[in-house]
């Protein structure tokens, strides 16, 4: 996921402006990240550090 500060063009997907007097601070842009991960992305099923039989398995079943 991408977090921009800056200006934001117009594009064919899905876009979300977060916009704000400042920067953000460290824990500002966490508690954003973990608030997407959790509420619009949902349960992970599958991480980087997964093994390739443990993607397989999530696949298949």
């Amino acid at each position: 996921m991408k977090i921009r500060s800056d200006f934001v063009t117009n594009s064919s997907s899905s876009s979300f402006i977060l916009a704000r007097k400042g920067k953000f601070t460290a824990k500002q842009k966490k508690a954003i990240a973990e608030y997407f991960e959790d509420i619009i992305f949902g349960e992970k099923i599958i991480e980087a550090k997964d093994s390739p039989e443990e993607v397989n398995e999530v696949i298949s079943s």
